[in-house]
C-alpha cells in the first residue's frame, strides 16, 4: 500500500485554509454584511416572505433548498418544478433572514446546517 507522507500534511493544510478563510455557514453570512439588497436578490431571487419593521427596516426570508423536478433539453434550457410539501425538514433547508436598512442588510439571523447554508456565500 502506498501512504506518501505529504498527503496527510496536505489536507490538514486545506483544512486549516477553510477555515482562515472563514469557511462554512460563518464565512457565507459575513460575506452578506452590507451588501445591497438587489445584490442579495440578484444572487437567491426573490425572499419567500418579507415584513415590515415599525422603526421602517424591512425583513426578508429565503428559505432554501426546497425539493424540485426538473425538465431539460439538449440546448441547457430547461425548467424546474417544486414539488408540494416537499422540502420543509429544517435539517435540509436553510432559512435566512436579512434586515435592510436604506437599501444595505444591516442585521442577519441564519439557521440550518452548515453543509445546506455555506454555499450561500457572497459571489
Amino acid at each position: 500500500m502506498c501512504n506518501p507522507p505529504f498527503i496527510p500534511a496536505l489536507l490538514a493544510g486545506l483544512l486549516a485554509g477553510c477555515a482562515a478563510w472563514g469557511g462554512g455557514a460563518e464565512g457565507a453570512r459575513k460575506s452578506w454584511d452590507g451588501a445591497r439588497y438587489e445584490d442579495v436578490a440578484s444572487q437567491w431571487g426573490a425572499p419567500a416572505r418579507s415584513a415590515k419593521l415599525p422603526d421602517g427596516q424591512v425583513a426578508h426570508t429565503w428559505i432554501s433548498p426546497t425539493a424540485s423536478f426538473g425538465l431539460f433539453g439538449g440546448s441547457g434550457a430547461g425548467a424546474s418544478f417544486p414539488l408540494p410539501g416537499m422540502g420543509s425538514d429544517p435539517q435540509k433547508q436553510c432559512e435566512r433572514t436579512l434586515t435592510i436598512k436604506d437599501g444595505y442588510v444591516i442585521q442577519q439571523a441564519w439557521a440550518g446546517p452548515d453543509n445546506i447554508c455555506s454555499p450561500f456565500k457572497k459571489r
